[in-house]
């Protein structure tokens, strides 16, 4: 089975994959070569607006067994709620 990870650009994908090496955590199972992590693994959902889609593509895949998402605060910064 297949695991994805949905990521906003193919930049997310490249930094995540940085931080896996410099941290040396293990990349996914069957995902280690690193062609196969930034083009298998993490997709490209081509912008935050269009992660629904992508979700929604990967969850009608009948490989696919686990789906993570990563959306970044880009510039906006983190909303504090005041209730």
């Amino acid at each position: 089975m297949q695991q994805r990870l949905i990521v906003e650009g193919k930049d997310d994908a490249i930094v995540l994959s940085a931080i896996l090496k410099r941290k040396q955590i293990s990349p996914p199972k069957g995902y280690r070569n690193e062609y196969k992590f930034k083009n298998e693994f993490a997709i490209n959902a081509n912008g935050d607006s269009k992660i629904k889609i992508s979700l929604k593509e990967e969850l009608q895949s009948p490989n696919v067994e686990h789906i993570g998402i990563i959306i970044d605060a880009d510039d906006k910064g983190a909303e504090i709620s005041k209730n």
